[in-house]
C-alpha cells in the first residue's frame, strides 16, 4: 500500500518491520523472505536518505550473518 501511494519512507520502514518479524518467527520460508525485505528496506533507505531505517536494516542483516 505504501509503495502504491508513493510513500517511500513508510514502505522502507514497513519492509524493515516485516523483515524482522519474519526472521524472528522463523517458519518455513520466513528467513529468505525476511532477508529479502530487509535488503529492500536498506536499499530504499540508502537511496532516499533514511539514515535510521538504513542503520536498523543493516544491523538486522548483520545479525543474520553473525
Amino acid at each position: 500500500m505504501s509503495e502504491g501511494m508513493g510513500a517511500k519512507f513508510f514502505g522502507a520502514r514497513t519492509n524493515l518491520l516485516w523483515g524482522r518479524m519474519l526472521i524472528g518467527r522463523n517458519e518455513d520460508g520466513d528467513a529468505a523472505r525476511g532477508e529479502a525485505l530487509l535488503v529492500a528496506s536498506r536499499d530504499a533507505a540508502l537511496t532516499y536518505g533514511y539514515a535510521v531505517v538504513e542503520q536498523r536494516a543493516a544491523a538486522a542483516l548483520g545479525d543474520l550473518v553473525g
